[in-house]
């Protein structure tokens, strides 16, 4: 519920309100790595590169096969460590290779 509405919130531009809803959702589900990734991306919209990745490095101690975590992992990046998340996230999913520029 608190991830969708920050999702929702995000769309809107309340940034402060997405980020808000993302905080209460992990705190409500401590296992999960949507609220994570909201947040990740909040911070990448704002230009925080380095706040997105530390998000991005929660959300996979969570949920290491997801590979849409490795994906925002790697557009945050830059170099190497781009180069090897999005090659980690080919080796997840190899069908998202069509969809890649």
């Amino acid at each position: 519920m608190y991830v969708r509405s920050a999702e929702r919130l995000t769309e809107g531009g309340d940034t402060a309100g997405a980020d808000l809803n993302a905080r209460r959702a992990a705190s409500l589900l401590p296992w999960a790595s949507e609220p994570l990734i909201v947040r990740g991306d909040l911070r990448l919209g704002e230009g925080d590169r380095d706040g997105a990745r530390a998000f991005y490095r929660r959300a996979l101690q969570r949920d290491e096969w997801n590979w849409q975590i490795w994906i925002r992992l790697s557009s945050a990046s830059a170099g190497r460590p781009a180069l090897e998340a999005r090659r980690r996230a080919l080796e997840l999913d190899p069908g998202i290779a069509r969809g890649l520029p």
